[in-house]
């Protein structure tokens, strides 16, 4: 979960910023996460909220049981 975390930079306005690639797969399918995007919530990518995700398991301090991390 950590490694998921340090991808990414909150912003001030709630957007998280990517700075290193990962990809997440879960019941979604696999989204590969590009460095430099600016992630929003509400604003899903093939069907993957990433700023909810990120939000999530920033107050859980674990990724949900159904999310794979791959390099």
């Amino acid at each position: 979960m950590q490694r998921l975390l340090d991808a990414f930079v909150r912003n001030k306005d709630g957007e998280w910023f990517c700075r290193s690639p990962i990809t997440i797969e879960g019941p979604f399918g696999k989204v590969n996460i590009t460095p430099g995007v600016t992630y929003r919530r509400g604003h899903p990518v093939d069907g993957l909220d990433v700023v909810q995700l990120l939000e999530s398991c920033q107050a859980a301090g674990r990724l949900p049981p159904h999310i794979i991390l791959r390099e």
